[in-house]
């Protein structure tokens, strides 16, 4: 799948996008207003999501290695999530959470998805 920044867009999540950039979604957060995990090494050193009412779908295939998670409930502290579509990997209940605190096992397990995804968008062109 692939976004891009709606023209126009004044909400401070999209302006983190650059105008015209088509970005490759890494995973979809479904819920009342789905979130996009995208990823621009020029905003932060993370990806990181944003609103579907700020981008445009330019290419709406998913992912062949994505699966269904539905939501996540809150069980005692555990964080809970809405339904997501992604790579099994991102699915695990605190992947994204250790990806921005820096673990290095799960950045490097980032890295190999990223890599897979990146080239099966590159080879659908």
């Amino acid at each position: 799948m692939i976004i891009k920044k709606l023209s126009g867009s004044i909400c401070q999540d999209a302006s983190l996008l650059t105008d015209g950039k088509q970005y490759t979604v890494y995973a979809i957060m479904i819920g009342e207003h789905n979130q996009f995990l995208l990823e621009d090494e020029d905003a932060f050193s993370f990806p990181f999501f944003i609103s579907g009412n700020e981008v445009e779908v330019i290419d709406s295939r998913v992912s062949m290695y994505w699966k269904y998670s539905g939501p996540l409930a809150k069980e005692h502290q555990c964080s809970s999530r809405p339904a997501m579509l992604a790579c099994e990997e991102m699915l695990e209940r605190f992947f994204y959470q250790k990806l921005v605190d820096g673990d290095i096992d799960i950045k490097n397990v980032w890295k190999l998805m990223k890599e897979r995804l990146d080239i099966e968008v590159a080879t659908s062109l």
